[in-house]
C-alpha cells in the first residue's frame, strides 16, 4: 500500500493536512522579507570635519591625520578611506561583517572625542553618522518647486516644519534635504578695494569675529529687582554688516560696505535638483535597516496630504522616487501565482459534476479480494465462457492454480462462483476415481 492510498480512503485527513499546509504558507507569506534587496549587517560610519577657508594639505595634515590615527585603535574596523579636500575632510569607516554597529559607533565617537581639542580652533565639530552598505540611496525622494519662492524659503520652510514631521515617524532613520539653500550672509570681496586700502581678508574675518556674536550677559539683582541682561551683538540684516568698521585708518573709518558686496544668500551654491523641469528642492527619507519599508513609506504617503495642504501658497509637491513600488510589484506577483495555482489544484483534484462524484467514488472504492483456487487437470475439459473472470497463474504436473477476480457487476460475480463451484465437483469426482482404481 503506497502512503497516498491513506489519503484517498480518508479524504478528511488528507483535508486536515491540506488545511495546515494552507495555514503555514500563509504565515510564511506574512514573514516573508520586503526589502528590495538581501539584508546585509555591513555597516559604514562616516566622519566628516569641516575647516572652511583650509587648503587640502593642511586639512590632512591637520584634521585628517590626527583623526585616523584615534579611530583605527577601535575594534570592529575592516578597513578605512580617507579624503582630504578644500575646506572638508571626510573618512570613511568600513565595520566588519556582522559587527554590532552600535559597539562600533560608540567607540568612533569616544576616540574622536580624544583628539577634538587638538584640532585647530577654527574647525568645526566632526560629525559621525552611521550608514548601512545596502542603501545607497533614499527609499523615497519627495520633490518641492515653486515658481513664486526662491530656493532659500522652500529650504527654510521645509527645515523648520517638514523635515521635523517626517523624522518622527516610526522606522525612519533620517530625512535630508538635497540641494538646499539654508540662510546665509554672503560677502563678496572686492580684491582691488582691498589692496587699495591695505586690507587682508584675515581682517574682514576678525573684524567679522569681534563685532557678531553672542554674548549671554546673564542678569543683575537688587534689594526689589532683578533685571536680565541683554546686549544685542549680532548682526541680522545686510544693512547692518555693510556699517561693520573693518579698519580705522587715518582718521578715517573703512566699513565693511565699502570693500565688499553683502548680500543675503545661502551657505552652499554647489549643488542643483531639478524637478518637472524646473529648479526644486528634494527630501530623502532614508528607514531604519530593521525597519518594514512597505509600512514606513506607506506612513509618510499618508501624512503627504496634511503637509500639501500647509504648503505655503505657489509650492507644489511630487514623489518622483519610491523603491517600494518594485517590492510591491513582486509581492503581486506572488500572490498572483499562489492563487493560480492553488485554483488549478482544486479544478484538478475535486472536479465538478455528477461525472467527476461517480469517477471518485469508482476510484476510491477499494478492490475485492481475489480467491485462489485449484482445478485438477486430469478433469474433463471445461468450456468457460469469455466473460468468465478467471486468470491462470501458474501450471504443476497434476492441478492448476487459477484465480477468481471478482467483478464489479453481480451478474459476473455470481457466475464466477457457479464456475469455481462446478471446478470444485469436478475436481473431487477425479480424486474418488483415481482413489478406487488404486484400491483395485
Amino acid at each position: 500500500m503506497r502512503i497516498t492510498d491513506v489519503f484517498i480512503r480518508r479524504p478528511v485527513l488528507a483535508l486536515v493536512v491540506n488545511l495546515v499546509i494552507l495555514i503555514a504558507g500563509i504565515q510564511s507569506i506574512r514573514s516573508l522579507s520586503v526589502r528590495q534587496y538581501p539584508r546585509s549587517d555591513i555597516a559604514v560610519v562616516k566622519v566628516t570635519t569641516a575647516y572652511i577657508g583650509a587648503s587640502a594639505d593642511l586639512v590632512r595634515g591637520f584634521i585628517t591625520t590626527p583623526l585616523e590615527r584615534v579611530i583605527a585603535s577601535a575594534d570592529g574596523i575592516d578597513f578605512m578611506e580617507s579624503s582630504s579636500a578644500q575646506s572638508l575632510s571626510t573618512i570613511t569607516v568600513h565595520l566588519k561583517l556582522n559587527y554590532d554597529t552600535s559597539a562600533a559607533l560608540t567607540q568612533i565617537q569616544a576616540k574622536v572625542a580624544q583628539v577634538r581639542n587638538d584640532l585647530p580652533p577654527e574647525s568645526q565639530a566632526p560629525v559621525i553618522e552611521l550608514e548601512t552598505a545596502d542603501q545607497q540611496s533614499a527609499a523615497m525622494y519627495i520633490g518641492f518647486a515653486s515658481d513664486e519662492l526662491d530656493q532659500n524659503q522652500i529650504t527654510d520652510y521645509l527645515t523648520r516644519v517638514v523635515q521635523p514631521r517626517l523624522s518622527a515617524i516610526s522606522g525612519v532613520q533620517r530625512a535630508d534635504i538635497l540641494g538646499d539653500r539654508t540662510f546665509a550672509m554672503r560677502v563678496w570681496l572686492k580684491p582691488d578695494r582691498m589692496a587699495a586700502l591695505e586690507i587682508s581678508p584675515s581682517d574682514v574675518q576678525e573684524a567679522l569675529a569681534r563685532n557678531n556674536y553672542l554674548s549671554a550677559l546673564g542678569r543683575t539683582k537688587g534689594s526689589m529687582v532683578s533685571v536680565n541682561l541683554v546686549a544685542n551683538t549680532n548682526l541680522k540684516t545686510p544693512e547692518e554688516f555693510r556699517q561693520l568698521v573693518v579698519k580705522q585708518k587715518d582718521g578715517a573709518l573703512v566699513r565693511l560696505g565699502e570693500i565688499a558686496d553683502v548680500v543675503l544668500g545661502a551657505e552652499n551654491y554647489e549643488e542643483d535638483v531639478r524637478f518637472d523641469g524646473q529648479t526644486a528642492t528634494f527630501m530623502g527619507i532614508w528607514v531604519l535597516p530593521t525597519a518594514n519599508s512597505l509600512d514606513v513609506l506607506a506612513q509618510v504617503r499618508a501624512a503627504m496630504p496634511d503637509i500639501k495642504a500647509q504648503l505655503p501658497a505657489g509650492v507644489k509637491t511630487g514623489i518622483p522616487y519610491d523603491s517600494t513600488l518594485y517590492i510591491q510589484d513582486a509581492i503581486d506577483e506572488v500572490l498572483k501565482t499562489l492563487g493560480e495555482t492553488l485554483l488549478i489544484v482544486v479544478i484538478v483534484i475535486f472536479p465538478s459534476g455528477p461525472e467527476g462524484r461517480a469517477a471518485r467514488k469508482s476510484s476510491g472504492r477499494p478492490s475485492s479480494s481475489s480467491r485462489v483456487t485449484w482445478i485438477d487437470r486430469t478433469s474433463p475439459r471445461m468450456m468457460l465462457s469469455n466473460s468468465t473472470p478467471i486468470a491462470l497463474i501458474s501450471s504443476h504436473s497434476a492441478r492448476t492454480r487459477v484465480r477468481v477476480v471478482s467483478s464489479r457487476s453481480t451478474p459476473a460475480r455470481r457466475k464466477s462462483r457457479s464456475v469455481l463451484k462446478t471446478a470444485r465437483c469436478v475436481s473431487a469426482s477425479s480424486r474418488e476415481t483415481s482413489s478406487a482404481a488404486t484400491a483395485s
